[in-house]
């Protein structure tokens, strides 16, 4: 997402301090891209296991619910864009997801 949401107002920046085995969002910050971030990965059976990293955002600490998937760190859209304050919306009928970050998140 923090890859979609660059250049927007809504942008945030991604990194990673392995000494504090940590994930760092920060808000308004660009993403600065690391590649392959919108590669189509193959569908095959993967483990996925509670994160054990802690996560922060602007500098304070998060709960939020995380996966660790091939050595990547997977959250769920909608809690990552009620940090954010983005607009989540879906359609059933066309299965379509929404987002839109000129409004902000509702339930």
């Amino acid at each position: 997402m923090a890859y979609i949401l660059n250049g927007t107002a809504k942008q945030f920046s991604v990194s990673w301090s392995d000494e504090e085995q940590a994930v760092y969002l920060t808000s308004g910050k660009a993403y600065e891209a690391v590649g392959g971030e919108m590669a189509n990965k193959a569908l095959e059976s993967v483990t996925a296991n509670p994160t054990k990293y802690t996560i922060y955002l602007d500098g304070e600490k998060v709960d939020l619910t995380a996966y660790l998937i091939n050595d990547n760190n997977y959250f769920k859209l909608r809690d990552i864009m009620k940090l954010f304050d983005v607009y989540v919306g879906y359609d059933e009928k066309t299965d379509t997801i929404t987002i839109d970050t000129s409004k902000g998140y509702t339930d």
